[in-house]
């Protein structure tokens, strides 16, 4: 897995930069590596779409995309635990710790809360 790096990366049908653009994706979204060559990465991303993309432009940073419609972010690592916000399908998050089934996100460097790991795609 690696995300984004720059603030936009647009991905392509084939890895060279002639090729058209299939999708563009902004800092921190998650992708999953299929192929590499020669300074390419054919990538995967949490709905199934591919793309090549210029590999300078990813990064080894963990993070994730929320899957579900809605999510609970928590205080701690439990169901249990206080809420102190809510994650909506599709943002992207950088993940700074994990216990167990749980991560706890962070954007913007500012720490959002815990979420469990079957609400998201990545890490």
């Amino acid at each position: 897995m690696l995300s984004v790096a720059v603030e936009e990366a647009n991905f392509r049908k084939g890895p060279s930069q002639r090729d058209d653009i299939v999708f563009t994706a902004v800092r921190l979204f998650p992708v999953k590596v299929v192929e590499r060559t020669k300074g390419w990465v054919k990538v995967e991303d949490f709905e199934g779409d591919q793309g090549w993309v210029a590999s300078h432009l990813l990064a080894e940073d963990p993070t994730v995309i929320i899957t579900a419609t809605h999510a609970n972010l928590r205080k701690e690592p439990s169901t249990k635990s206080e809420l102190v916000g809510t994650a909506e399908h599709a943002e992207v998050y950088r993940v700074v710790e994990r216990k167990e089934q749980w991560l706890k996100l962070s954007a913007d460097d500012e720490e959002r809360g815990w979420i469990r790991d079957d609400l998201v795609w990545g890490d």
